[in-house]
């Protein structure tokens, strides 16, 4: 899989219970390029395409913005804002300034 709909795959982030996270690059008219991330939903992740659905409302800060909640070939994905950085459970081993030792010893 090197496209899905307007996005070129370009790596695997990771995966887990509800599908596989690529990192990307949506492409358009006149050289247009933005790097995104990509999330392809396992068969029956409605409980996902409900809250990309609803993240797709939701402007913050502290939430990615999802900029299309997609189909192509009968494979459903969300697209997203990407962010350099790690992963979640990367984020959480680093230690804290605001707590003791790593968030997963607790």
């Amino acid at each position: 899989m090197n496209r899905l709909g307007r996005y070129t795959l370009t790596r695997m982030l990771g995966a887990g219970g509800a599908g596989r996270v690529y990192q990307g690059v949506m492409t358009g008219p006149g050289g247009f390029r933005r790097t995104v991330a990509i999330k392809v939903l396992h068969e029956g992740a409605g409980a996902l395409r409900r809250e990309a659905r609803i993240g797709g409302l939701l402007r913050h800060q502290h939430l990615v913005d999802v900029y299309e909640l997609g189909q192509d070939s009968g494979q459903s994905f969300a697209a997203m804002e990407f962010c350099e950085g790690g992963s979640l459970s990367e984020l959480l081993e680093r230690p804290s300034p605001h707590r003791h030792g790593p968030a997963s010893s607790r």
